[in-house]
């Protein structure tokens, strides 16, 4: 247990050493419009655990204590000793609420912009307050110096709090961290050339200045529109630093640009809207995966379905095929029976009743599984004459058919495209068309092959479609989408394009012609 509590003195000791260190540092480096300590602060307290906050406080107070010091002859002693522990202890009461009322990762950078500013403005009011009660220094322009205080405040937290945000969300496996890192290198690569304007322009030329300053926000919009939450945390990091660059470190701890500080409100503001706007976007994002890949879940499960009840059809078929063979067999033997016994009229009865059957089952067999597919293909199923009674109900039927056999397609496309196109011959018959047209064509293409089928009306009727016409079309929309097809529907004509991977095999190699 000793042990235990010793490594915990000496780590916290070597936090408040490492954090005083950095404090000052940062404080070197920073104005009071960028006021990078404020964001040191800020992220320690809100994401170290609670035991190591006496350690950062020691350690904060102890750097300002460090720079207060020699300001002692100009200032009262309360505000050198006393009043570093008294801001820190004051600062913290903010970053404490925010963790009580802002818990988990993602609750935090959605309420950060929010919780950053309520921790700028917080900081700024204590050091205000504290500078007046405590002696210390008090500015003619007490507005102006207290909104300076919050700018600097809140730009110098988000350039500390937004990397730990995306560090803990765990950028690279929620996003593809290679998109943004191609997106921020465009960025850069458009603000270079306004980083390089400003420096190189004479500090005379105001507007100028503030024209390229205010342009170099766009990044951070374009960052935002591309990849939500994350891509405004990286671009406002990005425009946060290159707008501050262009201020010349002179070591002056109250150094002051007037010219960028109206950029650095416009960039607290526009960091704002596009923190908020960019987490909006980011649960769009986010819904769009989940939904795009429920989506694409339900089309892969509705074409294996599909697939799966092929065969099973298929089986079925050649089951009832069987059948049929034994059923004319017998029919066959009683046929001779009754020839031989002299029975002649009834034996031509007999005869005539089974090629009426026949064909009644030929028909049924074509509508259960065109399995005429496997032996002369699609085109040589629907230029039959079964094809026409069975699914023309008598009308005239006109096949226009390309160059390319289809059996250089696999027979499930073959089979999903004469379902398609009996789905569209029954939506179509609703109008009771005297002509059918159905034009099919093969195509090939660099990566995929497929099908074009179009089927087409003749009608003296206009009307509606009836529930039986309805069902139909919903069936070939239903499996169109499911095959990853395009469909096109006209009042009197239904276009749809299918497609498959050259991986598929083919039905029957054919050597290819010109389509």
């Amino acid at each position: 247990m000793g042990k235990t509590w010793g490594r915990f003195i000496a780590k916290g000791i070597a936090i408040a050493v490492l954090y005083g260190l950095a404090y000052l540092a940062l404080r070197y480096i920073s104005f009071n419009q960028w006021f990078l300590p404020a964001g040191l602060r800020a992220a320690c307290l809100l994401f170290l655990p609670l035991r190591y906050w006496p350690f950062i406080i020691l350690g904060d107070a102890s750097a300002v204590l460090y720079q207060r010091v020699p300001k002692l002859d100009q200032y009262d002693a309360m505000w050198v000793y006393a009043g570093p522990f008294l801001l820190i202890s004051s600062v913290a009461i903010a970053p404490y609420l925010a963790r009580i009322r802002v818990k988990g990762s993602q609750s935090m950078h959605y309420w950060m912009p929010l919780v950053a500013m309520l921790i700028a403005i917080w900081a700024a009011v204590c050091t205000s307050v504290l500078n007046y009660a405590l002696g210390g220094p008090r500015q003619p322009d007490g507005i102006r110096n207290f909104v300076d205080y919050v700018t600097g405040n809140y730009l110098g937290i988000l350039m500390f709090v937004l990397p730990v945000l995306m560090w803990r969300t765990q950028i690279w496996k929620a996003y593809q961290a290679r998109g943004i890192l191609r997106d921020t290198m465009i960025a850069c690569a458009f603000l270079m050339p306004l980083f390089l304007f400003v420096k190189s322009q004479p500090e005379s030329k105001e507007l100028p200045h503030q024209v390229a300053l205010m342009l170099m926000m766009i990044p951070a919009a374009f960052l935002t529109l591309a990849h939500g939450w994350h891509g405004a945390a990286a671009g406002v990091l990005l425009v946060n630093l290159s707008i501050a660059q262009t201020m010349e470190y002179a070591g002056i701890p109250k150094y002051y640009d007037d010219t960028v500080f109206i950029s650095h409100i416009g960039l607290c503001i526009a960091a704002m809207v596009f923190l908020l706007f960019g987490r909006r976007i980011t649960l769009h994002f986010e819904n769009a995966r989940r939904l795009g890949a429920s989506e694409r879940d339900a089309l892969n499960l509705a074409r294996m379905s599909l697939l799966f009840n092929e065969p099973v059809l298929r089986d079925q078929l050649l089951c009832m095929a069987q059948l049929q063979v034994l059923m004319d067999d017998e029919r066959a033997h009683l046929y001779q029976a009754l020839r031989a016994n002299g029975k002649h009229h009834e034996a031509l009865n007999l005869n005539n009743r089974g090629v009426e059957l026949r064909q009644f089952f030929e028909e049924q067999a074509l509508v259960l599984y065109p399995i005429g597919i496997e032996r002369s293909g699609l085109f040589g199923v629907l230029d039959t004459a079964t094809f026409r009674e069975s699914r023309a109900s008598g009308a005239e039927v006109e096949l226009v058919f390309g160059r390319t056999d289809p059996r250089a397609l696999s027979s499930d496309l073959q089979v999903l495209a004469y379902r398609c196109l009996c789905h569209a011959i029954d939506h179509l018959s609703d109008w009771e068309p005297a002509h059918y047209r159905l034009s099919l064509r093969v195509w090939r293409a660099r990566e995929r092959r497929g099908i074009y089928v179009a089927v087409s009306i003749v009608t003296v009727y206009d009307r509606q479609a009836t529930p039986y016409g309805e069902s139909a079309l919903l069936l070939l929309e239903a499996r169109v989408k499911a095959s990853g097809g395009r469909l096109r529907k006209e009042p009197h004509c239904i276009r749809l394009l299918l497609s498959e991977s050259h991986d598929e095999p083919v039905a029957i190699q054919v050597p290819p012609q010109e389509q």
